[in-house]
């Protein structure tokens, strides 16, 4: 290969991976196990990052993030935005979050093509950083992509959007615009 290119044909990976004697199967499937125990770490850390959000950990998320931040982490950067602004949120304080974060999460969440119980729940997590509009579009988007799920944890955060929706309609004395909100309402 020569230096300073970062591509590579899967033929000439072929050939490479023939000519130093290695299996193609074997290179792969190890290849598949080490992406494999990275998605099963990221998960859990994300887990433990949302269960400290939960029970209001704000010195265990604090510590958490200095030591994600010294770490090598392939999205370290990502979880470093999430753990900011869980700590904002359990502060109060969501002004203190800096604008280019609050970018990068609303572009996470809305580069989806479709919401999946992840972007979902990410999405209610964070619905404190969109404006009413912005709410009210994400939610009926919502609703009606999971209107026929039966998943009961995907039911407890449409509810949940709901009833924020709601309560940030009758905040700002929009109330025609909780209407549809109400209509839709089962508990």
């Amino acid at each position: 290969m020569e230096k300073g290119l970062n591509r590579i044909s899967a033929e000439d990976l072929i050939d490479l991976l023939h000519f130093n004697k290695v299996s193609v199967v074997y290179f792969f499937n190890k290849l598949n196990s080490n992406d494999q125990l990275i998605e099963n770490w990221e998960q859990k850390l994300y887990f433990i990052i949302k269960e400290l959000f939960y029970e209001r950990e704000k010195d265990k998320l604090a510590k958490l993030y200095e030591i994600i931040s010294k770490s090598y982490l392939p999205n370290k950067d990502d979880y470093l935005i999430l753990i900011k602004i869980y700590l904002s949120n359990i502060k109060g304080d969501a002004l203190s979050i800096g604008n280019k974060d609050i970018q990068k999460i609303k572009g996470r969440i809305l580069s989806m093509n479709s919401l999946e119980f992840e972007t979902l729940e990410l999405y209610y997590n964070f619905m404190f950083i969109y404006n009413l509009d912005d709410n009210i579009d994400i939610g009926k988007y919502a609703i009606a992509l999971f209107a026929n799920n039966n998943s009961i944890a995907i039911k407890k955060i449409i509810l949940g959007i709901k009833i924020n929706i709601l309560v940030a309609c009758i905040n700002e004395k929009k109330y025609e615009k909780a209407i549809f909100f109400l209509t839709v309402l089962k508990i």
